[in-house]
């Protein structure tokens, strides 16, 4: 036993990637593993790191059975029909509290800062959001400043809805944040109103969307944004184009088309980035050894 003990020791200090007191990783146990019949669970606890002897000795819960260790529960594993329930449990929680608590801020904010102005929150003025921004920049809120934007359109946009006669009464938030992946207003109301009259789900008005747009880049791509994101230095300066491309949902409103051409303009602006670095770093590296002599190695 000592020399069995005295060579996994020496096994172990022999690995020249493990640090002092490193736990060994699991591809490394599994050779000394198959080495260590008839080695008690005590020398085993002495030489192996905690983390290696539980992943492969302490004495392992068989499915369905019996604890083996004294207060160590029996896992649980649902089936798919309880996964379901489960889930719509917690869809039924996020309605009642979540989805009501978005739509109730966006009305708040609507009556309070655009005085319930429906027209004043989609202008396109861009001074119409300079009370909004500050609520949203302020230090104290305690909600996602980046979706208060789109909370204060869905309460506006129920409004429209009541008021064209669309009955509103099972739409949640999420209904709301669906129907602004349409750009045009008439769409958003004509699917409103197949959803309110069909009771469609938020999943349905997904892939109605999607289906209809067939992965097709849009006829009028965002031209302006791309080229801000081809120019990271423009781009860091306009805040309305940081504001939409550091916003989920207001991203989930372009098409599919809109959104893979961002993505590509962005690899094409990363690549470009790297090597400007390491352009300028071997540019910089170049001059400092000028300055500094032949003998100095400079920091770059």
């Amino acid at each position: 036993m000592a020399t069995m003990q005295k060579e996994l020791k020496t096994e172990l200090e022999a690995n020249e990637e493990l640090e002092e007191r490193e736990d060994l990783a699991l591809e490394d146990a599994r050779p000394l593993a198959e080495e260590l019949h008839g080695v008690t669970d005590q020398s085993l606890r002495e030489n192996l790191p905690e983390a290696t002897y539980q992943a492969y000795f302490a004495p392992q819960q068989q499915l369905g059975g019996e604890a083996e260790q004294e207060n160590d529960p029996a896992p649980v594993i649902l089936s798919s029909t309880q996964v379901d329930a489960v889930v719509k449990g917690i869809n039924s929680i996020a309605v009642k509290t979540v989805e009501k608590g978005k739509m109730e801020i966006g009305e708040y904010v609507l009556s309070v800062v655009f005085m319930d102005d429906l027209k004043a929150v989609s202008s396109q003025n861009p001074y119409k959001n300079s009370s909004l921004s500050e609520i949203a920049k302020h230090p104290d809120l305690l909600v996602d400043r980046r979706q208060l934007g789109t909370w204060v359109r869905a309460a506006a946009f129920r409004r429209k809805l009541v008021q064209a006669g669309v009955d509103c009464t099972h739409l949640t938030y999420s209904h709301f944040a669906a129907f602004f992946r349409l750009k045009k207003e008439e769409k958003q109301i004509e699917l409103a109103k197949e959803v309110s009259r069909d009771n469609l789900s938020v999943r349905q008005i997904l892939d109605r969307i999607e289906s209809s747009k067939n992965g097709k880049p849009s006829n009028q791509p965002h031209k302006d944004l791309l080229k801000k994101v081809e120019d990271p230095f423009k781009l860091m300066e306009d805040k309305e184009a940081t504001d939409l491309l550091s916003d989920p949902e207001k991203l989930a409103e372009l098409t599919s088309g809109d959104r893979v051409d961002i993505v590509k303009a962005i690899d094409k602006t990363e690549l470009q980035i790297n090597k400007s670095q390491k352009f300028l770093r071997q540019a910089k590296k170049d001059i400092l050894q000028i300055e500094l002599g032949p003998y100095q190695e400079p920091e770059v």
